[in-house]
C-alpha cells in the first residue's frame, strides 16, 4: 500500500495554488495544469504533479507580469522605430514563456502592437 501521509501535503499545495485562481473551477484548474503535460496525467506521481504545478504557475506568473507591463506602457507619441523596439523586446522576453505555454492573449498583444505600428506608419505617410 502506498504511503497515506503523502496525500495531505499534496492536497494542501494543490489548494494553495488553486486559491490563486478563484475564478477557475477545479477541473478547469487541473486542465490548465495538464494542458501541455509531457504525458498522460494518469501516470503522474504526486511529486511530478507538484513540480508541474510549480513550473506551470511560475511561467504563468511571469507571462502575466510581462503582459501587464505591456498594457501599462504609454504608446502615444512613440515613433515607428520605438514601437518596433517594444515589440521585439516583448517577443524576446516571452520566448521561454511561449515555449512552455500557449496563450492566445500573447498573440493578440503582439498583433495589436503591429497594428499600432502600421497606424503610426500611415500617419507619417500622410
Amino acid at each position: 500500500m502506498r504511503d497515506i501521509k503523502r496525500i495531505k501535503p499534496f492536497m494542501n499545495k494543490l489548494a494553495k495554488e488553486w486559491e490563486k485562481y478563484p475564478d477557475l473551477r477545479f477541473v478547469q484548474f487541473v486542465n490548465f495544469l495538464f494542458s501541455e503535460a509531457e504525458y498522460d496525467s494518469f501516470f503522474y506521481e504526486e511529486a511530478d504533479i507538484l513540480k508541474l504545478i510549480d513550473d506551470k504557475l511560475k511561467m504563468s506568473d511571469k507571462y502575466n507580469k510581462i503582459i501587464d507591463s505591456v498594457y501599462d506602457l504609454d504608446y502615444d507619441g512613440l515613433t515607428i522605430h520605438e514601437l518596433e523596439k517594444v515589440e521585439l523586446s516583448i517577443q524576446n522576453e516571452l520566448d521561454d514563456v511561449r515555449k512552455s505555454l500557449k496563450y492566445k492573449r500573447l498573440d493578440d498583444v503582439l498583433k495589436s502592437l503591429k497594428y499600432k505600428r502600421l497606424d503610426e506608419f500611415q500617419k507619417k505617410k500622410e
